[in-house]
């Protein structure tokens, strides 16, 4: 085949958002990179995330490598739904219909409720997607921080017991001080939520050490799965961790128990894909955005979505998805931990009405009552009998 043949092929190829994963610097690779460069954007630091000393962003740039996947668009025949349009096995339409429940906040730690604050519910929600250097952007890291934030937002989370990193924000520094927090704010009658959604380093997708996964910060540093693990397993009460990326199931490192609930997009050998239609990743886009906002998950019929419907209705179909990918599907995993009902999680009964004020003896038949603040009646033999002294 000519140069300029070859040319054609990759430009029409690379419009289809198609990226490469753990094999993408190997001569065999099935996908073809990105090529654009990622944006980059960098906010400033919180007064107090004084941890934060990250090396600087080009340390780990992985280049041209890109390790998270792209769904890639396959035939299909008969009537039924293309996997972007919806997971298969009539999952619903194609797109999302997420918007912004709150802006992030420009310094993410200040302004927040301190613990024992009610309601006892408390969440990190990070999402990656212009990372710095030459560190591919992902595909859907802001659009599934956006999903959990409406999610959270719908059921009347308060903005300040949300720690939002998006971007610029989710440094290496800020994610492990996240996680900090969020233990330092759970009780035993608290609920937390960690999410997660960005790229997953294994030595094979990027310069970093063999035997761990590892969470990719925006400035290209990476926090191992034994870090996640030592740092979530103290959370207490009840507790949700969702990982939105690839190996995912490698960070369940003693997390999961009877009131921890793991969740993860793929296995510990798997990738997790993102939907360039849904600007989400395929977890996130089924489970919150499709099944909790959209409702799709309700399978009861009561009108509310609980977090194992949604992840429940979700597993399958991303599975069904992902079928036949360049890496094989993706099987999310599922384990401990309780259903949860979010709104009910933040509700917090009205106060009582205030007491009625004091009588004024109408239509009661009592005696007339001082008005506040009045002397009492003076009585004498005179008056005695008029005045009830």
């Amino acid at each position: 085949m000519s140069r300029g043949a070859v040319s054609a092929v990759c430009v029409l190829l690379l419009g289809l958002g198609l990226a490469a994963c753990s094999k993408a610097r190997s001569e065999n690779a099935r996908l073809l990179t990105r090529s654009e460069s990622a944006p980059t954007t960098v906010a400033p630091a919180p007064p107090d995330a004084g941890t934060d000393t990250a090396s600087p962003s080009t340390t780990n740039d992985v280049g041209p490598a890109d390790p998270t996947p792209a769904l890639r668009p396959r035939a299909h025949s008969g009537g039924g739904a293309a996997p972007s349009g919806g997971g298969g096995g009539g999952a619903g339409p194609a797109g999302h219909a997420v918007a912004r429940a709150t802006p992030p906040r420009p310094a993410p730690f200040s302004n927040l409720a301190p613990p024992g604050t009610t309601p006892n519910v408390w969440a990190v929600v990070i999402g990656i997607q212009r990372y710095q250097g030459r560190t591919h952007a992902t595909l859907g890291g802001e659009g599934d921080a956006d999903a959990f934030m409406q999610a959270l937002g719908n059921a009347r989370w308060p903005a300040d017991h949300i720690l939002e990193l998006v971007d610029g924000a989710a440094t290496a520094g800020n994610i492990r001080q996240a996680m900090q927090w969020l233990t330092q704010h759970s009780g035993p009658n608290t609920l937390t939520i960690f999410h997660y959604s960005g790229h997953v380093c294994i030595d094979s997708t990027g310069p970093c050490g063999s035997g761990h996964m590892y969470l990719w910060s925006v400035d290209n540093q990476f926090i191992s799965d034994d870090e996640v693990g030592n740092n979530l397993r103290n959370l207490q009460g009840d507790a949700w961790v969702d990982i939105a990326g690839c190996e995912a199931a490698a960070f369940d490192k003693g997390i999961s128990n009877s009131r921890r609930l793991f969740t993860a997009a793929s296995q510990a050998n798997q990738k997790g894909y993102e939907n360039p239609d849904w600007h989400e990743s395929v977890w996130t886009g089924l489970s919150i955005d499709q099944g909790m906002l959209q409702g799709q998950a309700d399978t009861n019929g009561d009108h509310k979505v609980t977090v194992m419907e949604a992840v429940n209705w979700a597993k399958p179909r991303a599975h069904d998805a992902t079928q036949g990918q360049d890496h094989g599907p993706q099987d999310p995993v599922i384990i401990g931990g309780h259903d949860i009902d979010l709104a009910a999680a933040a509700y917090q009964p009205p106060p009582p009405p205030p007491p009625p004020p004091p009588g004024n003896g109408g239509g009661g038949g009592g005696a007339p009552q001082p008005a506040p603040g009045s002397p009492p009646p003076q009585c004498n033999p005179v008056t005695k009998g008029i005045l009830h002294c």
